[in-house]
């Protein structure tokens, strides 16, 4: 009974010892198999980055000129930015102004802005509408950011970057006389009298303003 249990025993050690034998093995080679596998994904990975880097990188083609201005201190007032396609395939484009101003107002519009992007084909030229709106001006320059963007489905590449200036003639103060048709503030406003009148200018305006006009001197 006792030999019996006894090789028994031994049986179950000498069996336990085998499955560590053939587990434990097992166990740690997988290790490299999965690490080799991993340094390909790895090699794989780098590949498609280098490829996506490739596809990504991007050859300026618009050229920018055209891009001073001399303007009045006026509403609604045209400039045209010339916008060439130097590359050497078609480009859907448009073109965006950063206006750090508060006292002039302006965008692009119409065809080449960023509401209506246009077609420009490898060689062609176009010209792009900037409306500017200066009756509220208070410098004799602006300068003004300028970018050119190609739309390519997905993002908006930015192509190429530029600065337009906007020159305003001085203030003359020689205005013979100065009409005012009511008090209304786009059609009367003291700081743009004052840039044209002097001491001699006269004043056609409705009665109810001619006491507003005699506080102002």
């Amino acid at each position: 009974m006792i030999r019996n249990l006894g090789k028994k025993m031994v049986a179950a050690a000498l069996t336990a010892t085998m499955l560590m034998s053939v587990v434990v093995p097992t166990a740690f080679a997988a290790a490299p198999e999965m690490t080799s596998k991993k340094v390909r994904i790895n090699a794989i990975s780098d590949d498609i980055l280098k490829v996506l880097e490739k596809k990504e990188a991007h050859m300026q083609s618009l050229e920018i000129t055209d891009i001073s201005f001399n303007i009045e201190r006026d509403f609604d007032q045209s400039c045209y930015v010339t916008v060439k396609n130097t590359g050497t395939e078609n480009a859907v484009f448009f073109l965006s102004v950063d206006n750090p101003y508060s006292d002039i107002y302006l965008g692009f519009i119409e065809s080449g802005s960023a509401t209506q992007p246009t077609l420009l084909t490898a060689g062609e030229s176009t010209r792009v509408k900037l409306s500017v709106f200066a009756q509220r001006a208070e410098k004799d320059e602006y300068k003004l950011p300028v970018k050119a963007y190609i739309v390519d489905g997905v993002n908006d590449i930015l192509d190429n970057e530029a600065e337009v200036t906007l020159n305003l003639p001085e203030e003359t103060h020689d205005a013979d006389m100065v009409f005012v048709t009511h008090e209304h503030y786009d059609h009367f406003s003291f700081k743009d009298i004052d840039k044209a009148a002097n001491e001699k200018t006269i004043y056609a305006v409705p009665k109810p303003m001619t006491k507003i006009l005699l506080k102002h001197d």
